[in-house]
């Protein structure tokens, strides 16, 4: 339905310069990312633009945060953790969607060369880097949009070209798997 003007035929996968696959109509591009934990999955679609998603739970064992955040974040980060350890899976969601949007994806490296600002701008070498605009989001155990007791935390990347992200859609992947009658 999503390119309901388009014959089924028409329809195509494509891979980006880093492999990231995305959807060839006769229309436009259409990229998507997913990502998922624990029972919770969430997809980001986006036409004409490339787009990038994490969602994590805040429930997940992490161990000493402080040092994940020396090992993967850019410094300023790793500090803003350190004084305050519920931010590392804001962080980490925010970098991880932007790595993914660029088709990069996490084990390319470099998490540490660049920090994301409390904006959500991305800066390396204290310049803004375009073209990333970030939605941070967060969900409870029911899926509902919270900022209260959130169970999970995530972020949306987009490529910045006057689009923004409007909605976000989550499911838990007993729903996504149950046989529909």
């Amino acid at each position: 339905r999503y390119e309901g003007r388009c014959s089924p035929t028409a329809l195509s996968f494509s891979r980006g310069p880093h492999g990231k696959p995305f959807l060839v109509t006769c229309i436009h591009e259409t990229r998507f990312n997913v990502s998922h934990t624990g029972d919770m999955f969430v997809a980001a679609i986006a036409r004409d633009v490339d787009v990038g998603v994490d969602i994590e739970s805040r429930h997940r064992p992490l161990g000493n945060v402080t040092a994940l955040a020396n090992r993967w974040l850019h410094p300023a980060e790793a500090n803003l953790v350190g004084a305050n350890p519920e931010l590392f899976l804001d962080k980490w969601t925010q970098k991880e969607a932007v790595v993914k949007a660029s088709g990069h994806g996490v084990g390319h490296g470099g998490l540490r060369d660049f920090r994301v600002t409390a904006e959500g701008l991305l800066v390396v070498d204290d310049e803004i880097l375009p073209p990333w605009r970030l939605t941070s989001f967060r969900f409870t155990e029911t899926g509902n949009s919270s900022t209260d007791e959130a169970s999970y935390v995530g972020c949306v990347a987009v490529e910045r070209t006057g689009s923004e992200v409007t909605d976000c859609l989550s499911i838990s992947c007993d729903d996504l798997l149950a046989p529909h009658l």
